[in-house]
């Protein structure tokens, strides 16, 4: 579905462009010596830049919906965190990632898509981290965050893959929505809805025209191949909002699609089996959790729930299955916004369910994949 955001709500300040010295080393939290350890690094992406307008002007700063960037201290802080849940299985270093603003001289303006410059700067700057972490024989957990992060993470994670491995990566991305709309094809602009049309190259960066004098280069260039996810090393699961128009997409490219309807027909584990079987079984494996996957009574505070989603226990199946292949190298859990809910419980609700996925993921694992 074509993601857009109409809510207006005040704004954290999400700015900061790049990593300072402090930020790009990791901090060991303070392991049992006890306990076998393996390096698990954790980044926090607070990025909503990926699904909504930015506002300009010499006094303000870029105005984006509340909320989502708030999902990796909910993550971390909430009673029973991340953190309380993994560290009995791993050595935890942890880092963050914050977008900050760009001078309006460095924006580059392209129709059909919404914060250009900025989610680019972003997800360029995720995505050398992500590989310094995946380089360095470190399984990488990055929480969202909206899922146009996922252009940097996922863009990290493959270079990094490519280069130790010599073989390409596969993801599985679980979610309600393809995310694979282009600017051509996308109704809102909204970047959280195009990156897997950024990592397999069907969507491009902006163009300059010739004589503009400009010199750097476009957003997105620093994609490059060793960046890219090949078509026939994707799975989706879980989908059920799709695009028209991105329904087009899928059937050129011919990607690898298990929708909700399939899944109740099948069942969860009759699906994760052919999803491996079609990836490979010496494919390194990210995956890529958005909350919406969910059903909403489970995680209602997200941004754009769907009804009819996963259960719990089959988006813990999707995670642990993944994680007995021993292949499991990285993992993105995004959209939770805390400042989404119909109710009191609901960001309890979805902050604990998406603890649980990733715990399913993470949680029993005492070793690196390489």
């Amino acid at each position: 579905m074509e993601r857009s955001v109409t809510q207006d709500r005040k704004s954290p300040d999400v700015r900061n462009v790049g990593i300072s010295k402090d930020e790009t080393s990791c901090a060991l939290l303070d392991p049992k010596p006890s306990i076998p350890k393996a390096g698990l690094s954790i980044i926090a992406a607070s990025f909503a830049g990926g699904q909504a307008s930015v506002t300009w002007s010499i006094f303000t700063a870029p105005l984006t919906k509340a909320g989502v960037d708030l999902g990796p201290s909910a993550l971390l802080n909430d009673d029973s965190n991340v953190l309380s849940r993994l560290s009995e299985t791993w050595h935890i270093r942890q880092t963050s990632l914050s977008p900050h603003i760009l001078p309006p001289s460095s924006i580059i303006h392209r129709p059909g898509m919404r914060n250009l410059s900025l989610v680019s700067n972003y997800t360029h700057q995720l995505a050398l981290q992500a590989y310094t972490h995946v380089r360095n024989n470190c399984t990488l957990l990055t929480l969202g965050g909206d899922h146009s992060l996922a252009i940097g993470s996922v863009a990290g994670v493959a270079k990094a893959i490519r280069e130790a491995t010599g073989v390409a990566l596969g993801v599985v991305w679980v979610d309600a929505h393809a995310d694979i709309n282009t600017p051509e094809s996308s109704l809102s602009g909204n970047v959280h809805g195009m990156p897997v049309a950024f990592l397999t190259g069907i969507a491009r960066g902006a163009e300059r025209k010739p004589g503009d004098g400009r010199t750097s280069k476009t957003p997105f260039d620093w994609l490059e191949d060793t960046h890219r996810v090949d078509v026939s090393k994707l799975v989706y699961i879980g989908l059920r909002d799709v695009d028209e128009a991105e329904k087009q997409i899928l059937q050129q490219c011919g990607a690898k699609m298990f929708g909700m309807a399939e899944v109740k027909n099948r069942g969860i584990a009759s699906i994760i089996s052919r999803a491996l079987e079609y990836l490979g079984p010496d494919t390194p494996l990210h995956l890529s959790f958005d909350i919406d996957a969910l059903d909403p009574t489970i995680a209602p505070s997200t941004g754009t729930p769907v009804s009819r989603g996963l259960s719990l226990w089959e988006g813990r199946y999707i995670a642990s299955e993944l994680a007995k292949t021993e292949r499991l190298v990285a993992m993105d859990l995004v959209e939770v916004n805390p400042l989404e809910s119909v109710d009191g419980d609901g960001p309890k609700k979805t902050v604990t369910a998406a603890c649980e996925i990733i715990e399913a993921a993470l949680g029993e694992r005492s070793h690196v994949s390489s």
